[in-house]
């Protein structure tokens, strides 16, 4: 809907005032460049979670919530996505937030070729 579009680019936006990331940065980013190493990127990737209450602040993924945005056909493969890439060692919230979404990008891009 037009509300949750609003809603989310709102979201971006403060992420971004909040993490002053390079637009260039998360530009790369979100046209699939996951090589980049940057700290305030990877801050930004958190923030979006935190908005999208998939994460806390301590980088403790939300599992039932990530779920109940997604399909009931597609949660099987959604939850093995999940296991995947979570990180199985501690480490900070930005970088799990940073890696798990890198991880699951790869994957539904791989799932989507796959699937042509």
């Amino acid at each position: 809907t037009d509300e949750k579009t609003e809603q989310l680019k709102k979201w971006h936006m403060e992420c971004f005032d909040e993490t002053k990331v390079p637009l260039e940065l998360v530009l790369k980013v979100t046209k699939g460049n996951w090589m980049i190493q940057n700290n305030s990127l990877k801050r930004w990737v958190l923030c979006l979670l935190k908005k999208y209450d998939l994460m806390s602040d301590d980088g403790v993924f939300k599992l039932d919530t990530a779920l109940s945005l997604v399909p009931p056909r597609d949660r099987g493969m959604i939850e093995d996505f999940i296991d995947d890439c979570l990180p199985k060692k501690a480490s900070a919230p930005y970088e799990i937030a940073w890696n798990y979404t890198k991880c699951y990008h790869m994957k539904l891009k791989d799932r989507k070729h796959k699937d042509k």
